[in-house]
């Protein structure tokens, strides 16, 4: 997919107008046995979306990509809209919906934990996830860093998603005697212990 990004950057005449309403429809004019030119096609109309400036547009596109593309490479637009600033938020809890079916937003999701500009957005998605896997990853985490930060950020994606794991996980890190104790007070006080 790598390409597919490149050369509607450059033009400069797109009418993005135009562009949107035929991503949204997952528009395509290519032939019905090229099963992979239709998404080509719709992954350089992103693109010029994204790179139109047209914010309201992206953030509706990126609620839309389930539609258009695999989840595979619905996380791959996702993961090129977190370049901009701005868009990052929204697509990082846009991937929150890919986690159990692409293990690459899981993953993607996790290390954004230890990104501050990220953090937030990524637990907060890693949370709605539901998935007990990245939930064993994030309590992994929290046990295993030293790093009063990301176990922080970690502390929080438990809480959110407050399944019984998460719960026990946040008992046991509470009740070790090396974790921080302003957190441990936080976890007891949320736990009601």
């Amino acid at each position: 997919m790598e390409v597919l990004y490149s050369s509607v950057k450059q033009s400069k005449f797109v009418n993005h107008g135009q562009i949107l309403p035929q991503v949204h429809r997952g528009a395509s004019s290519a032939p019905a046995n090229d099963s992979r030119a239709p998404s080509r096609r719709d992954a350089e109309r992103c693109r010029a979306v994204f790179s139109s400036g047209d914010r309201l547009g992206s953030v509706r596109l990126m609620r839309r990509l389930n539609r258009m593309f695999s989840p595979a490479d619905s996380f791959e637009v996702l993961r090129r809209a977190c370049t901009d600033k701005v868009l990052a938020p929204v697509a990082i809890l846009e991937m929150g919906k890919l986690v159990r079916s692409v293990p690459a937003a899981r993953d993607f999701l996790i290390a954004s934990l230890a990104d501050a500009r990220r953090s937030g957005s990524a637990a907060t998605a890693l949370a709605s996830a539901r998935d007990p896997e990245a939930l064993a990853l994030v309590a992994r985490l929290l046990t295993t860093s030293d790093c009063s930060k990301l176990q922080s950020k970690a502390v929080t994606v438990l809480m959110l998603d407050a399944s019984p794991l998460a719960r026990r996980s946040l008992k046991r890190f509470a009740s070790r005697g090396d974790a921080p104790p302003q957190l441990c007070r936080e976890i007891r006080q949320w736990l009601n212990v």
